[in-house]
């Protein structure tokens, strides 16, 4: 009797930052040596495609209409859920509230919210979900493009880093009514942190931590705990890799540095996040013009991906010590189905490398904290607001009362500067003692990212190579 071809992976990206987590974190290429692997993406010619293994098939994902009256349910259940977890105290996230006051709201979303807020309650939440249960299924089978995806692959295991796209709801749902079993992967520590919502059409959740764990299965009464897994987060696996980390003298040579010379780095927010970053990267420029920093360093300022402060990029002009990174992405504002932004294989050598190469990080409170503190680095962050500037409903302060934040100060992770003058304090502390702190560092890192050493695409791997 001839045995059976092993059952397919399917991956799905619907995002670029799921081509980090899933193509260059080594998960595809894990998960290649038992089994074949469909990546499902939107889209098909990035940069990643030539980083792909050879064994790893690649199909166009396709876009669909999703029906109004799902999207609407689906929306609805999560106003509801989360305004009842924050009701009973726990949400943990701040949902951008540093960012109020940049949308108006609209008359459909204030009409969704209020009612979203009159059935805030356990019940109304799980009423609610059996409801968008049964449409994703009455809405599956009137999807051929999926359906045809799923009977040409018949996977025995689905994967989706995203919970909030209605076609992974309904890939997930095709998939298990196929036989398959469907996972959801966390990407994001705020997935959980800002009101998660277990869709029962997933059959196991895999999220970073042991903590993120416990407040799944708070946040819903309902779920099994044999349906929960801490896996870690496979993005932070490439800081780890050598392939990513280039020689300081390579890396000096792309920015015009001196390989001896002390160098720190300015990890930029989203400019709809901190406007007017510009003005607090500018006070510190000015502190090391006065050599009140210690080591005369150079000052490298990593862009953010989503678009910084266009003021930035003028302090190069400024100060013969400042060196701009700007993130080579695939930006496609206008794609189908949403924009899509995908780190290149060569911007993540960049940025690992200056991980690696750098004396310090300063940033506002952001998860940037880990990735410094993965490489044992030093993280101070800005808490005030940039100097003289007008940033009513948009403080950076509302950042640092995040959980995630709050841990990693009271775990000496990193420090949180309330003023100038605090910045420059605890920065020179570190630059005089590079080892300071790093118990707290490392601390962090293991409740982040628990205390198994195995990377995370190695333990996701495993848990997909069970089905």
């Amino acid at each position: 009797m001839t045995a059976q071809p092993p059952s397919p992976i399917l991956l799905a990206a619907y995002w670029g930052p799921e081509i980090r987590n899933m193509v260059f974190s080594g998960l595809i290429r894990r998960l290649v040596q038992d089994r074949p692997v469909v990546l499902l993406s939107r889209v098909i010619d990035g940069d990643f495609v030539k980083h792909l293994p050879a064994d790893c098939s690649l199909v166009q994902l396709p876009i669909i209409r999703i029906p109004g009256y799902l999207s609407r349910l689906s929306t609805l259940a999560n106003r509801a859920h989360g305004v009842w977890m924050d009701r009973t105290g726990m949400m943990r996230a701040l949902e951008g509230r540093a960012g109020e006051g940049l949308h108006a709201a609209t008359t459909a979303k204030r009409i969704r919210n209020n009612l979203g807020s009159l059935m805030a309650s356990r019940t109304a939440v799980e009423g609610l979900t059996a409801v968008e249960s049964a449409a994703l299924r009455f809405s599956g089978a009137a999807c051929p493009h999926l359906r045809e995806l799923i009977r040409r692959w018949k996977p025995g295991a689905f994967l989706s880093m995203d919970s909030v796209h209605p076609s992974a709801a309904l890939m997930a749902c095709l998939a298990r009514r196929a036989g398959g079993r469907s996972f959801f992967c966390s990407g994001n520590w705020k997935d959980v942190g800002r009101g998660f919502r277990a869709r029962p059409c997933f059959d196991q959740f895999l999220v970073w931590n042991d903590q993120m764990r416990r407040d799944l299965l708070r946040q819903n009464p309902r779920l099994a705990p044999r349906k929960v897994r801490s896996v870690g987060a496979s993005q932070f696996d490439l800081l780890r890799h050598p392939e990513f980390i280039e020689t300081r003298e390579a890396f000096c040579a792309r920015f015009a540095l001196a390989p001896a010379r002390l160098l720190l780095c300015y990890t930029c927010a989203a400019r709809r996040v901190i406007p007017h970053e510009s003005a607090t990267i500018r006070d510190i420029c000015r502190s090391i013009a006065r050599h009140e920093i210690a080591g005369d360093p150079y000052l490298l300022v990593r862009l953010n991906p989503t678009g910084s402060d266009p003021q930035i990029e003028r302090l190069a002009a400024e100060f013969d010590f400042v060196r701009i990174s700007a993130p080579a992405w695939d930006y496609r504002p206008s794609l189908a189905g949403g924009p899509w932004q995908a780190s290149d294989y060569e911007d993540l050598i960049i940025y690992a490398s200056m991980i690696r190469h750098a004396a310090a990080n300063l940033s506002a409170p952001s998860t940037v904290i880990l990735d410094f503190a993965v490489a044992d680095k030093p993280v101070v962050n800005v808490g005030y607001d940039p100097p003289g500037m007008d940033v009513a409903g948009r403080s950076v302060g509302t950042f640092a009362k995040q959980d995630v934040f709050q841990s990693a100060v009271n775990l000496s992770a990193c420090r949180l500067a309330g003023r100038p003058e605090e910045l420059r304090g605890h920065l020179n502390a570190y630059l005089h003692c590079p080892d300071l702190d790093r118990a707290g560092r490392l601390s962090f890192v293991r409740e982040q990212l628990g205390s198994d050493p195995r990377p995370a695409a190695a333990r996701i791997a495993d848990v997909l190579l069970e089905s």
